[in-house]
C-alpha cells in the first residue's frame, strides 16, 4: 500500500490530476465569483453614505436582490451539476478511482 503511495505518477495518471485540476480551477473561480456578487449585493453601505465605492450592482429592492441571488446559486448549481456528470464519465471510463 505504501509502496502504491510512492510510486511515480505515470503519463494517464498526470493526465487525470491534470484534467481534475483544471476543473477544480474552474469551479473555484466560478465560486469566488459567486462570492463576489454577493458581496456587492451586500456590500451597501457606500449608497447610504454617499461615499465612493458603491457597489457595482444597483439593486434598490428585496425581491430584486432575492431575483440575482437565485439566478446566482442556479449557475453555481449547475456548475457543481457539470462536475458531477464529468466526474461519474471519468469513473466510468475508470480514469478516476
Amino acid at each position: 500500500l505504501i509502496k502504491d503511495w510512492t510510486a511515480p505518477i505515470t503519463d494517464r495518471d498526470f493526465n487525470i490530476l491534470k484534467r481534475l485540476s483544471g476543473k477544480i480551477d474552474l469551479l473555484l473561480k466560478e465560486y469566488f465569483q459567486f462570492q463576489q456578487s454577493i458581496e456587492n449585493l451586500t456590500q451597501n453601505r457606500g449608497n447610504i453614505w454617499g461615499a465612493p465605492g458603491a457597489p457595482a450592482l444597483n439593486l434598490d429592492t428585496y425581491e430584486e436582490k432575492e431575483r440575482y441571488l437565485l439566478r446566482l446559486s442556479e449557475k453555481y448549481l449547475a456548475a457543481i451539476e457539470r462536475y458531477e456528470k464529468e466526474r461519474s464519465i471519468e469513473i466510468k471510463l475508470g480514469n478516476i478511482v
